[in-house]
């Protein structure tokens, strides 16, 4: 569907090409080269937040400038920062800088349900403020696979159905990750992530629900159609080598709203680079007075060995 979409832009903008240079030829006069002066709105330098809290490891923070496209790279990250994590409205940490621009906590971790807020501040730059909660976990219960041949795709084709209970009478946002883990004889090994693609309705591309649906190693939905509801989520994937034994690993990420927000348009902007007839994608931001996020999740994993 994607190739589709940009062969056809590729034939409109071939054609839209000629046709303006048929029309240049016929009103030459009217489109001589000029010099044009454009006054530029002053680049104006803003703090770049990014932080991701996980109950299951320590507090960190990046913390960089926005760049100007006008002048030389400089170095974005901002080793001086002050970086101050509030619980309920309580200052409980001043984080610590490690290395290029990223500050952490000693040892703390956050604790599920509850509200965090950040200001960062640093010279030469507004103050900049934050605020998300950690969602509780939903638990992934089961996970069933089946192994099987499909002739019309690979020969070793793994079927996985993970089942969760979804919470009610509130909005839920997921991110399900896929992993495959190859052990050797010897006890040694490597993981990577793993595509997958499905006819889920969940994770269908609501645009075109006769295909299946492609997922590089992950993808974001919500519980619109399951609210409150005991849920079997269903994908299929490749499993690479007889060779080897094979682990999956399936993630489910309970997320922030504003988490599943900016992978949202981070996506959007992905799937339209390229294109000269999309309209550019903003990516989203809940830094005030900044740019970037600060967001949480917290994870369920479930390992099932073939």
């Amino acid at each position: 569907m994607n190739t589709l979409f940009k062969s056809l832009n590729r034939h409109i903008f071939i054609c839209l090409f000629f046709a303006g240079i048929s029309l240049f030829t016929a009103c030459e006069d009217y489109f001589k080269p000029q010099n044009i002066v454009v006054d530029l709105p002053e680049h104006q330098n803003l703090l770049v937040i990014n932080s991701v809290l996980n109950p299951d490891s320590v507090i960190q923070v990046s913390v960089a400038q926005s760049a100007d496209l006008l002048q030389k790279p400089i170095n974005p990250f901002i080793e001086t920062a002050r970086v101050e994590l509030y619980q309920s409205d309580q200052l409980i940490a001043n984080l610590s800088h490690t290395t290029n621009g990223l500050y952490q906590t000693a040892g703390m971790t956050p604790e599920i349900g509850q509200t965090y807020s950040i200001r960062v501040s640093a010279d030469g730059f507004q103050p900049v403020f934050a605020t998300t909660e950690i969602p509780k976990t939903v638990v992934i219960d089961s996970m069933k696979i089946k192994s099987r041949v499909d002739p019309n795709r690979w020969r070793n084709q793994v079927d996985l159905t993970i089942s969760f209970f979804d919470p009610a009478d509130q909005e839920n946002f997921y991110q399900l990750l896929l992993y495959e883990f190859h052990q050797r004889t010897d006890g040694t090994g490597w993981t990577w992530t793993q595509n997958f693609w499905t006819r889920d309705a969940v994770l269908q591309d609501r645009n075109n629900f006769e295909d299946e649906t492609w997922h590089r190693n992950y993808a974001l939905f919500d519980d619109s159609l399951f609210n409150g509801q005991a849920y079997h989520l269903k994908i299929s994937a490749r499993k690479a080598s007889e060779a080897y034994t094979a682990t999956f690993v399936v993630v489910l990420l309970s997320a922030a709203e504003s988490y599943h927000r900016y992978f949202k348009t981070l996506v959007r902007q992905a799937d339209t680079d390229g294109n000269p007839f999309a309209e550019p994608v903003q990516i989203f931001s809940n830094i005030e007075q900044g740019v970037g996020v600060f967001t949480a999740v917290s994870a369920s994993k479930i390992t099932i060995k073939l």
